[in-house]
């Protein structure tokens, strides 16, 4: 199909799961299912950087083009997504603030992105975890917002 290439992975924008996502819809719409091809449209979409820290990463021992797609992943995740402690989540996300010239909307978007890595929950009496990120999340709005008169 004629659909434009796929954007690059830029880590300034986007986490790497999200990026995988909008891949997976990109190669879907390409009617791919070849997992060996589309892991080559993997590594021709990803940026010539990640391709390369990731060929460097493996090693000739491990070239890239002998992974197919769920490999390719499972190794650029590793890369790309450094497991970070859930106390040091939790602390950024706490910092989070809405910056001059940030609609509210982005603000929220900025702790949504962050909340995912906090792992807010509580045991409840059902003896199952129950989320109360959506406590935190309002409670960081709050906190963050910029002006005053909203935040009171």
């Amino acid at each position: 199909s004629n659909l434009s290439p796929c954007e690059h992975f830029d880590a300034r924008r986007e986490k790497f799961t999200s990026y995988l996502e909008r891949f997976e819809n990109y190669y879907t719409m390409k009617g791919l299912t070849d997992t060996k091809r589309i892991g080559q449209l993997l590594c021709a979409s990803v940026g010539s950087d990640h391709y390369n820290s990731l060929a460097a990463f493996l090693g000739p021992e491990k070239p890239l083009k002998s992974l197919d797609y769920k490999n390719l992943v499972d190794e650029f995740k590793k890369m790309l997504i450094p497991k970070r402690s859930v106390v040091v989540s939790q602390h950024y996300f706490l910092n989070i603030y809405q910056k001059e010239h940030q609609s509210i909307s982005e603000f929220v978007a900025a702790l949504r992105r962050d909340l995912s890595d906090c792992e807010f929950s509580v045991k409840c009496q059902c003896a199952t975890q129950v989320s109360i990120a959506d406590t935190f999340l309002r409670a960081q709005f709050i906190r963050g917002l910029r002006d005053d008169w909203l935040r009171e």
